[in-house]
């Protein structure tokens, strides 16, 4: 068993906290990362809440070999998973791949529980959860809740969190209040899912989410080359404003600030790289187009909260 209860200022302490998660976070908002982390952990089970403030772009993979659910933890949280807008009222159930492709904004607040594929399967058999059983495996699923589920779910798995948080040992009596209050999460969930749930099917894509898609495997595919913002939208066949719209609908930033930012990003996982301790921080920022070293430390700085040369500075020394 694991237990993380911490509050983080930084990327790379916080990916250190999510165990076995496979996470790429990319900071779109200026130097105003922050998170919460709460979780419990077994070789089954993981249950944890989250809760992020910035606009961050988040990339990963469920742990293999589980199944993964998102619940809202208050009925205010917004984002952007798999491309769609998401509110306090819906469940998200993972893919079969378990791919975390999300985009979350201030306030971001949720709980992630994750159960091992066999233990979860042989739970909803055993349960005769037929409804529930279909829900796992294949797509991802957008599931619809009613406040009231909100409201009594996050209370009881808060008050499991914070009890084991402030648990200093395990007596064996313990172990088992431990395991029903699991189970008794679990339960409540699945029975949900079972008795109460409403799928919400997937709209079109428009011509504008399709464009969007398209400019960022783009940017994705060669961050080193990207055209500016009107070659983009000619590669694309896109006018330069319905690309705009689409930006600030999905990332509340224009494309010439997420340009910048996965720049940024890139440079700033390459100072830290091993195979770059050589190469000047000069060096780094010209192969993506930062040639005014002045200007380029000001955009580091407002955008991680430290300079470049502090950053290799402290990771290398």
């Amino acid at each position: 068993m694991h237990i993380a209860t911490a509050y983080f200022n930084d990327f790379d302490q916080f990916y250190e906290a999510a165990i076995d998660w496979q996470l790429d976070f990319r900071l779109l908002s200026r130097n105003n990362f922050k998170a919460y982390l709460s979780m419990y952990a077994t070789e089954t089970v993981q249950i944890a809440r989250l809760t992020l403030n910035g606009t961050i772009e988040q990339h990963g993979l469920v742990p293999p070999g589980f199944s993964c659910m998102v619940i809202p933890a208050n009925l205010e949280v917004e984002y952007n998973w798999l491309h769609k807008d998401v509110d306090g009222n819906q469940i998200l159930i993972f893919p079969a791949e378990g791919v975390l492709d999300s985009i979350s904004f201030d306030n971001f607040d949720v709980f992630v529980i994750s159960v091992e594929n066999n233990l979860l399967f042989n739970w909803l058999e055993h349960s005769k959860y037929k409804k529930a059983e279909k829900i796992f495996g294949g797509n991802e699923k957008f599931i619809r809740v009613n406040p009231f589920f909100i409201k009594n779910f996050s209370d009881k798995v808060e008050f499991f969190l914070k009890g084991m948080s402030e648990s200093d040992q395990i007596n064996p009596s313990d172990k088992l209040a431990e395991q029903c209050q699991v189970n008794d999460i679990l339960f409540e969930l699945f029975q949900f899912l079972e008795n109460g749930n409403q799928l919400i099917m997937s709209s079109p894509e428009r011509k504008r989410d399709l464009a969007l898609n398209r400019s960022l495997e783009i940017i994705q595919y060669d961050i080193e080359n990207i055209p500016d913002v009107k070659g983009l939208c000619r590669q694309i066949n896109i006018s330069q404003r319905t690309l705009e719209y689409a930006f600030l609908e999905k990332f509340k930033i224009t494309p010439k600030a997420y340009i910048k930012a996965q720049q940024l990003h890139k440079i700033k996982k390459e100072i830290q790289s091993e195979q770059s301790r050589g190469f000047s921080i000069s060096t780094i920022a010209g192969k993506y187009g930062f040639w005014h070293m002045g200007q380029f430390a000001a955009d580091f700085k407002n955008h991680f909260g430290v300079l470049p040369s502090e950053l290799k500075k402290t990771h290398f020394k």
